[in-house]
C-alpha cells in the first residue's frame, strides 16, 4: 500500500537499519517512518514491508504501508508511532 499526504518531522534514531523519523499521516496520524537507508537495501526493505503486511496482533506495531516523498526520492516504511520509542530502549530503561 502507497501512503500519500505523509509529512515527515523530527529524526528519532538511526543505526545500521537506517534512519527513523516521527511524522503525521493525514495530518492527524502520528507514524514512524523507517527510512530505506540506499539503493542495495531494497531487496530487504521490500521483505520487510511484507512481513509487517501480515503481521496483526495487539503487541506489534501497526503497519500502513510505504511512503515515497515526491521531492527526495526517499522509501520509508510508515508504522504506528510508538511515544515511549523502541523496544530495545524501552526494555533497557525499564
Amino acid at each position: 500500500t502507497f501512503l500519500k499526504e505523509v509529512q515527515v518531522q523530527e529524526k528519532l534514531g538511526g543505526g545500521n537499519f537506517g534512519e527513523v523519523f516521527k511524522g503525521v499521516w493525514q495530518g492527524t496520524t502520528e507514524v514512524a517512518l523507517k527510512k530505506l537507508k540506499d539503493k542495495e537495501e531494497m531487496e530487504e526493505f521490500e521483505r520487510e514491508a511484507g512481513i509487517l503486511m501480515k503481521l496483526k496482533h495487539r503487541n506489534i506495531v501497526i503497519y500502513y504501508g510505504i511512503f515515497i516523498d515526491d521531492k527526495t526520492f526517499n522509501r520509508y516504511i510508515v508504522t504506528e508511532y510508538v511515544s515511549k520509542g523502541g523496544l530495545d530502549k524501552l526494555l533497557r530503561d525499564e
